[in-house]
């Protein structure tokens, strides 16, 4: 069967595309709730929106453990928005189809990063009419830099094609 890939694709790496991209998606929702509240993304622990109380590190696996725990959390049965593993599943998707469009390289880390934070910017927009420093910031490095190392030995190019 023929196919319209450029190259040969691994299920075993399609498969961790998909993870990391859950994985930084779960990420990309910490950044949208607090950014635009002025609170560190780093500190404190992930924690209910509602009751406070902190999220377990197994009840903080993408995508699973929402849906392990029917939305809710496990301290007050509250619902936890939706939007949660909606965020990891479309940063996922997305990784996994920079890795289909373009393999193993530079420039699939290029486009899924880019689509992660432009993702990020919509959802943040959306929810509170405002873009974060945080978001705008680390694109315009993230462009530039890897534009500058797409330039060196790593066969990638300048930009990715559409």
């Amino acid at each position: 069967m023929p196919s319209d890939l450029p190259f040969a694709p691994h299920w075993s790496l399609a498969v961790l595309a998909f993870a990391l991209g859950a994985i930084v998606g779960s990420f990309l929702n910490v950044c949208i709730v607090r950014w635009p509240e002025g609170e560190s993304v780093v500190r404190p622990r992930s924690r209910c929106p509602k009751c406070g109380r902190p999220v377990a590190a197994f009840e903080n696996v993408p995508i699973v453990a929402w849906l392990a725990l029917r939305g809710r959390c496990r301290g007050c049965g509250e619902g936890i928005s939706a939007l949660y593993p909606a965020i990891e599943l479309v940063t996922a998707l997305g990784w996994l189809g920079a890795y289909l469009a373009f393999g193993p390289t530079l420039n699939a880390l290029r486009v899924a990063v880019f689509g992660t934070v432009l993702l990020g910017i919509a959802a943040t927009d959306a929810r509170r009419y405002l873009i974060p420093d945080g978001f705008t910031v680390f694109l315009l490095l993230w462009v530039v830099t890897t534009a500058i190392v797409a330039r060196g030995p790593t066969g990638a190019t300048l930009f990715a094609p559409p």
